[in-house]
């Protein structure tokens, strides 16, 4: 087969698009549209552009996605469910060390998700997305997500690892920070990988300083 592409995105080879259960296109659709995002660096993209690419009608699509911003709003649920994931795997490398060696492996963990996810990444943080309205189920994963730093930062405060100041607002500080640097690092913005890492670490590190209980 030819291939045909629609502004840089790869189309599926059409033996594959031939015919599809209702649950396969669905995902099909999600994982087009999470290619095309890591492809543009960016979340420009229509429902018609990710059906053709997946060989399907646009009409075929809209039955499962009535819009960018259902689909989107999928993407970015399953992004929060793999960061999620992410931080259980770190708490669970890290038992039984101090709480604050938790939430550094925390920050680490998000920093690596962005990275080795950026379509996920991207979705999760769009401004179509910013106020969750009407999305319950995105909404809860985001808030499950966050709630495990919270948590890490509850239990740090009251083992007196922590400064003592509202849990929440703690966890914003080491959530801006890593998340601004993941963007740095996502975007290009830092030369090389050496320097990203020392990066990371150097983050990680004040981020603890600025913590830690007097």
């Amino acid at each position: 087969m030819q291939s045909d592409a629609v502004d840089g995105i790869s189309e599926i080879n059409s033996e594959s698009t031939l015919r599809y259960h209702h649950g396969e296109l669905r995902e099909t659709l999600v994982r087009v549209a999470i290619e095309t995002i890591e492809q543009r660096g960016e979340a420009s993209f229509t429902i018609r552009e990710i059906a053709k690419v997946a060989g399907v009608s646009h009409a075929a699509a809209y039955r499962h996605f009535r819009s960018k911003h259902e689909l989107l709003a999928r993407i970015a649920e399953e992004g929060f469910y793999g960061l999620q994931a992410s931080f259980h795997q770190a708490l669970g490398e890290n038992a039984g060390r101090s709480c604050r060696a938790r939430i550094k492996a925390l920050g680490a963990s998000y920093i690596r998700y962005a990275l080795q996810r950026p379509g996920h990444f991207r979705a999760m943080f769009h401004l179509e997305l910013r106020s969750h309205s009407g999305l319950p189920s995105l909404s809860g994963a985001a808030s499950r997500a966050f709630g495990t730093l919270v948590d890490a930062v509850t239990e740090g405060i009251a083992r007196r690892e922590l400064v003592r100041r509202p849990p929440r607002e703690l966890a914003m500080v080491v959530w801006a920070t890593i998340h601004g640097l993941s963007c740095l690092l996502l975007d290009q913005q830092i030369d090389s990988p050496p320097a990203s890492d020392e990066l990371i670490e150097l983050a990680i590190e004040r981020v603890d300083a600025g913590l830690a209980h007097p």
